[in-house]
């Protein structure tokens, strides 16, 4: 009974102390790990700013894209939507043919 006393004191000790040493141990050199918050990481700002983008581009030769004005942009962005509906149409065109002429082609067997 002693010893079986004896035996769970000291894995308690043990236990609690191994707990209190993991929370405190810090990596080899004594730095604790950097956090990482959005696109910071180790300090450093990972997420490039559009001139260094555009300074990169520019010494790899890369021609900007032209930037549009905001009307330009938005009547693009409307022919493109109303180039989707007229493909929609069709496509539900071509879907209702078909259907009819399965349909028709099961009534005659």
């Amino acid at each position: 009974m002693f010893r079986r006393a004896v035996f769970i004191a000291i894995a308690l000790i043990l236990t609690e102390s191994s707990l209190a040493l993991a929370q405190n141990n810090l990596p080899p050199g004594g730095a604790a790990t950097p956090t990482r918050e959005g696109n910071i990481w180790d300090h450093k700002d990972h997420q490039p700013t559009e001139a260094e983008v555009r300074a990169a581009e520019k010494a790899a030769g890369i021609t900007p894209i032209p930037v549009g004005t905001k009307q330009q942009v938005e009547e693009e962005v409307k022919q493109f939507l109303q180039q989707l509906d007229r493909q929609d149409m069709q496509f539900e065109k071509v879907d209702k043919d078909y259907h009819s002429i399965s349909s028709t082609a099961l009534s005659d067997r």
